[in-house]
């Protein structure tokens, strides 16, 4: 059958013929224009072919054999048992779930009414099909659709999220912040290979598998670039990671996501981010032109400070990992000795961390850690920590002698460990004061 568009210059020629008019140079630009939206439409063709969805859920889908309703077709619990609410987002809601024939606990992703951000949806099945190729991004089984609802159904990382582990001011020891920055590094190498830029990288989507180690994942804003210099224009991703060029609209690329990298390199020494970002007006002016502090006593490593103020250049050209981001990164200094192919035991790592002797933050996390994995932590039972987070700093300069007295008293009298705490948020010169007091109390 003749398409629409070649009838219609049909109809023109012979029009056009009958009136004695020229029209070849008409037709062939209309020719031309012809062909090219048969390539594009040839290349849409093969991108739905790619990211085919199946229709509808039926025991083809996993293989199974199951007894068909009369009259209906099969919804997705008959596959799965929906178990608690993992987390949820603006298009979309994660559970857990229980694959019925083998008991295998899973992630669901459950989007409702997907046409409504269908291009962010195809986005993000494009990278999770490409996800299994890497151990540093989540790891995805499948997706089907029932009418207009689309399921992904990923790996459960039952650590939670690195923002949980970290909230609400904890830091990440030295040991475990450089295996975690390595992996997250190593994710990002794999997006950018492909030539994906994240856009949202933050702790939010960084997942902490059965074993400790971090997966990236939510990969709804990857946006495909060719430019390396800049070529995105969308305003998106959390405030307190954006990086300036996005505040101040101008085209972005790759040396986005090392912005965001800095900023969690931030983070994770300081327990705090660089810049202000509660309001909008607010993160403009902090992020494009204060520039950052970086205190004494969190960063004492000098070659993490190096990374730290690489990462956070202002100017995208200029910023660290810009240009050959793999080489750079990983011949940086604070790497150095690192084994990037190894895959460290992070459980046997935190189980050392809770033993006495250590600085107060440092057993906190560890102890975060171990407690959402499921692992017996014997620091619990002789020196347990208060629920409520320490301060961001002042505790963490108390020499052991007077934090083994603070952890003793625990147990006797845990209500005088409140006196002793300093009030406020651990900042300024009330907070040094305040320290000076435990110090003489507890020594």
């Amino acid at each position: 059958m003749a398409c629409l568009c070649c009838a219609r210059k049909d109809r023109k020629m012979s029009t056009s013929s009958s009136l004695g008019i020229r029209t070849n140079s008409v037709y062939q630009i209309e020719h031309m224009d012809s062909e090219n939206d048969d390539l594009r439409h040839r290349n849409a063709q093969q991108v739905r072919l790619q990211l085919m969805l199946t229709e509808e859920l039926s025991s083809e889908t996993y293989g199974l054999e199951l007894a068909k309703k009369e009259r209906e077709s099969y919804e997705a619990q008959d596959f799965f048992t929906f178990k608690e609410i993992l987390g949820s987002g603006a298009t979309a809601v994660v559970f857990r779930a229980i694959f019925k024939p083998t008991g295998a606990n899973l992630a669901i992703k459950f989007i409702p009414n997907f046409k409504t951000a269908k291009a962010m949806v195809m986005r993000e099945l494009m990278v999770l099909k490409r996800a299994n190729d890497s151990r540093f991004l989540i790891d995805f089984h499948s997706h089907f659709r029932v009418g207009p609802n689309l399921y992904f159904v990923m790996e459960i990382c039952e650590g939670g999220t690195l923002h949980e582990l970290l909230q609400p001011k904890y830091h990440l020891p030295s040991k475990l912040m450089k295996i975690y920055l390595k992996e997250i590094c190593s994710a990002v190498f794999f997006l950018h290979g492909l030539k994906l830029v994240h856009r949202d990288l933050a702790p939010d989507n960084l997942f902490i598998d059965s074993t400790g180690h971090l997966k990236l994942g939510d990969f709804g804003l990857c946006r495909m670039v060719d430019d390396p210099q800049g070529e995105l224009m969308t305003d998106c991703g959390k405030p307190y990671i954006k990086a300036p060029e996005v505040y101040m609209d101008k085209p972005c690329s790759f040396p986005i996501d090392w912005w965001s990298v800095g900023i969690m390199v931030y983070r994770f020494i300081t327990g705090y981010y660089p810049f202000k970002t509660e309001k909008l007006t607010q993160g403009y002016q902090s992020v494009t032109k204060h520039q950052e502090k970086y205190p004494e006593w969190a960063f004492v490593d000098p070659t993490a400070k190096a990374l730290c103020q690489g990462l956070l250049n202002k100017k995208p050209r200029e910023r660290l990992a810009c240009e050959n981001e793999e080489s750079v990164i990983k011949n940086h200094p604070y790497f150095q000795g690192v084994n990037w192919t190894a895959k460290e035991d992070v459980v046997a790592l935190a189980l050392k961390m809770v033993e006495p002797g250590e600085e107060l933050p440092v057993p906190a996390v560890a102890q975060r850690l171990l407690k959402a994995l499921g692992v017996p932590d014997p620091s619990l039972v002789a020196h347990p920590l208060p629920a409520y987070p320490p301060p961001k700093g002042a505790i963490a300069m108390i020499k052991n002698t007077a934090l083994n007295t603070i952890r003793t008293s625990v147990e006797k009298e845990p209500l005088k460990l409140l006196s002793l705490l300093p009030k406020g948020d651990g900042y300024g010169a009330s907070n040094a004061k305040q320290t000076s007091t435990i110090q003489e109390t507890t020594v």
